[in-house]
């Protein structure tokens, strides 16, 4: 098993967002636990993954595999259980006829502003107009019957009344700080146009891309048939993403909320019970100092149980030969003083199951210290490379 560990620590900023902020159309959501669209193309070519062949992501967050395919016309499928996110790879993979949205957009932007009921609670991360145009503007776009010209304002909404919000994201928590705020109409405006731009200058080429619920260790995808998986699993012990985005999927996504696979972005280790055990095959495949401290933590062997059923799930619906980049973390229990190594854990897992183990490339590190700020380790992220024999 070339499970080794290699620095490629020029890598670091290509497996996070940052490189996509100013990217057309994947800037459509601001997704911090994403990778870049460069890290795909990279993953592509490496493969070499072409026209004719089949992309998976079995945790496709806000669709950057997804769309990165588009840009080089390769079918791709790509699941989440998170709401806000399988809506956005929705609407950012799709097609659109720009003319027909900008007649709707003429339309919203004149409508005469009504007041309508708020929910107050809310007003913790908004100013009362801010809240009072959102909800007048979501009950607009909610009149407009085509499904995907409503999902387009929908989205342009959502980003803009976070703009205009006093929401600030802290690694897995909502902090508020209270600001000067635009307009949300002209904010909300902005949006749109900008995003009518990105339309006309992203490059796509024709390909097939399908976006849906779904559990990544039971997929709804027949036996071999992807040719390669670019993917990023929730790290252990991580962020709760649900906390991040619930503002975004409590004020304009309940409808999308009730199709969702579970309240959380994934399963992975958060179905945690007192007497949880390994399961046999993920203990068979866990070396013994590893399984020391897992067995320690019950959300560590929550979610050894949970990636050890979906890298088996990937190995089933992948073709022979298929190339597999995974993107993940080491996992931290500040309070037990631990850290998990992922790419021991996931090769271990990877290499048990059936992969050849290519490469373990560390692209990213860290000092892990307690809150009494002592030095306890290095938190390395890594991109794991997998062929299945």
């Amino acid at each position: 098993m070339e499970g080794d560990e290699k620095e490629a620590l020029e890598l670091g900023k290509l497996v996070t967002f940052v490189p996509n902020k100013k990217l057309p159309i994947y800037n459509w959501l601001y997704f911090k636990e994403g990778f870049s669209r460069d890290f795909v193309f990279m993953m592509l070519e490496k493969f070499n993954i072409k026209q004719g062949n089949l992309v998976l992501d079995p945790f496709c967050g806000c669709g950057t595999t997804l769309l990165a395919c588009k840009e080089k016309g390769i079918d791709s499928i790509g699941f989440d259980v998170l709401p806000i996110a399988v809506f956005a790879s929705r609407v950012k993979t799709r097609d659109y006829d720009i003319e027909k949205l900008k007649l709707h957009a003429k339309q919203l932007l004149k409508a005469k502003f009504k007041r309508l009921p708020i929910p107050k609670e809310l007003l913790k991360f908004f100013s009362i107009y801010t809240l009072e145009d959102a909800i007048f503007f979501k009950n607009e776009i909610m009149k407009i019957e085509d499904l995907s010209t409503r999902e387009f304002f929908l989205l342009a909404l959502i980003n803009a009344s976070i703009k205009c919000s006093y929401i600030y994201k802290d690694g897995g928590s909502l902090k508020v700080r209270k600001k000067e705020i635009a307009p949300l109409r002209d904010i909300f405006r902005r949006q749109i146009y900008r995003m009518f731009k990105d339309l006309k200058s992203f490059e796509k080429m024709p390909c097939e891309i399908i976006v849906d619920y779904g559990d990544a260790r039971r997929l709804n995808i027949e036996d071999s048939c992807i040719d390669a998986i670019i993917t990023s699993p929730p790290y252990l012990n991580k962020i709760e993403y649900t906390k991040v985005y619930a503002i975004e999927q409590e004020l304009f996504l309940k409808e999308e909320m009730k199709k969702g696979i579970s309240s959380i972005r994934s399963f992975i280790g958060q179905r945690v019970k007192p007497e949880i055990k390994l399961l046999e095959d993920a203990e068979k495949a866990i070396n013994n100092e590893m399984k020391e401290k897992i067995e320690k933590l019950p959300q560590a062997i929550a979610y050894a149980n949970d990636i050890y059923l979906a890298i088996k799930e990937m190995y089933r619906v992948a073709k022979e030969n298929a190339k597999i980049s995974i993107v993940i973390g080491d996992g931290v229990f500040v309070e037990e003083e631990v850290v998990i190594n992922a790419s021991n854990l996931l090769n271990s897992i990877a290499s048990y199951i059936g992969y050849e183990i290519k490469k373990t490339l560390v692209v990213n590190k860290r000092i892990f210290t307690t809150p009494e700020r002592k030095k306890k380790g290095i938190i390395k992220e890594y991109i794991l490379i997998w062929e299945k024999l």
